[in-house]
C-alpha cells in the first residue's frame, strides 16, 4: 500500500503544460466576455451606474449590489435548517455561491456561471504553477481525514473540474506516457453497498446482489414506480448521501428543493422499505455516544468528538471503504 502510493508520488501524472497556456488565454477571454455580459444586463435591466465598476470578486461590493442596488429579496435565515454548514452560508455578505444558486433570478445565474468559468481557470493555473516537465507530483496523505480516506495535495487531483458543456476541458489535459493509456477506474456505488453490507438489511443486500444501479432501483422501490425520471433519481441519490452524512430532514429538503414534510415522509418511506439500516444507524450513533467512538471491521478506531455522534454513521461507513 505505502509502496504504491510511493510509485504514485515519484512518478506523478503527465500534464500538458503547452496547451494549459492555450486553454487560460482561452478562459481570460471566456472571463471577459462573460463579464462584460453581466455590466451589460445590470446597466441595461436595472440602469445600475455600477455597472462599470464594480469588482465581482468583491463579496461586499456584490452583497450591495444584489440586495440593495437591484434590490433582490436576501434569502431568510429562517427558512433554513440549523447547523454549522447552514450557517456558513449566511455569512454577512449573503454570496456565497451555494446560497446564490437558491434564488431565482436571470442576472445570479449569469454571474455563477462566470464563477464557474473563473474556478475553472484557477484550477488550471493552480496545476501549470505545480508542473515540472509537463508532470505533476502530487502528495497523498494517509492520515488527512477524520475517515481514514486519502487526501491529496500540491496540487489536489482528487478535486478536478469536471468537464462541463460550455467550460474549457480541465481533466483532459492530464496525459499519458507515449504509448500509454490513462484508464479511470471506480467502485460502483460503493457507500450504498457498504451501508448494506454492514447493516445486514435483507431488501438492501438483494438489490445489491442484482449488481444493478443502486440509486435507480432503490427508488422504483420507494416509488412504486417501473421508470424512474433522472429528477427522481436525483432526490434517491441525494436521500442516500445525506442519511450517511446524518443530516436531518430539514437539510434532505434544503438539498432537494423541497418542504420538510416531504422530505421527512421520504426518508420514513426509505426506512420502511429497509429497516435494518435504521437499527443499524441508531445502533452506530448509541454506541459512538457511550463508548466515545467505534471500531472499524478492520479494527481501526475512530474518536467521537463531544456531541459529534451524528457523525458516526458517515465515519463507519466511509471509514470502511477507506479500508477496504
Amino acid at each position: 500500500y505505502l509502496k504504491a502510493l510511493y510509485r504514485i508520488e515519484y512518478f506523478g501524472i503527465g500534464f500538458d503544460e503547452e496547451r494549459s497556456e492555450t486553454e487560460l488565454f482561452d478562459i481570460e477571454d471566456l472571463v471577459s466576455l462573460k463579464e462584460l455580459e453581466l455590466r451589460e444586463y445590470i446597466y441595461n435591466e436595472y440602469g445600475c451606474e455600477k455597472a462599470h465598476t464594480i469588482n465581482f470578486n468583491s463579496s461586499k461590493q456584490l452583497s450591495e449590489l444584489l440586495y440593495v442596488d437591484l434590490d433582490i429579496p436576501r434569502p431568510d435565515r429562517n427558512l433554513y435548517p440549523n447547523g454549522v454548514a447552514f450557517d456558513k452560508l449566511f455569512t454577512s455578505t449573503l454570496t456565497n455561491a451555494d446560497l446564490l444558486e437558491t434564488i431565482k433570478n436571470p442576472f445570479i445565474e449569469m454571474f455563477l456561471e462566470w464563477k464557474k468559468v473563473v474556478a475553472v481557470g484557477k484550477s488550471i493555473q493552480s496545476y501549470a504553477d505545480l508542473s515540472f516537465n509537463n508532470r505533476l507530483y502530487p502528495s497523498f496523505n494517509i492520515t488527512g481525514t477524520r475517515t481514514g480516506r486519502i487526501s491529496c495535495s500540491q496540487p489536489n487531483l482528487q478535486n478536478s473540474p469536471k468537464d462541463k458543456k460550455g467550460l474549457p476541458s480541465v481533466r483532459t489535459l492530464f496525459r499519458p506516457n507515449e504509448g500509454e493509456k490513462l484508464i479511470s477506474i471506480d467502485y460502483q456505488q460503493q457507500e450504498i453497498r457498504m451501508l448494506a453490507i454492514l447493516s445486514q438489511d435483507e431488501n438492501l443486500l438483494s438489490l445489491v446482489k442484482d449488481g444493478t444501479d443502486m440509486h435507480t432501483v432503490v427508488g422504483k422501490q420507494m416509488f412504486r414506480k417501473d421508470e424512474l425520471t433522472k429528477e427522481e433519481r436525483d432526490v434517491i441519490k441525494a436521500i442516500h448521501f445525506s442519511l450517511l452524512y446524518g443530516s436531518s430532514p430539514s437539510a434532505i429538503a434544503f438539498k432537494i428543493g423541497s418542504d420538510v414534510e416531504y422530505a421527512d415522509n421520504l426518508v420514513n418511506t426509505y426506512y420502511e422499505n429497509f429497516p435494518d439500516v435504521k437499527v443499524f444507524m441508531d445502533n452506530i450513533r448509541d454506541e459512538a455516544d457511550q463508548m466515545g467512538g467505534i471500531t472499524l471491521f478492520t479494527g481501526r478506531k475512530w474518536e467521537c468528538l463531544p456531541g459529534a455522534a451524528y457523525q458516526a454513521v458517515n465515519a463507519v461507513i466511509q471509514g470502511s471503504c477507506a479500508e477496504l
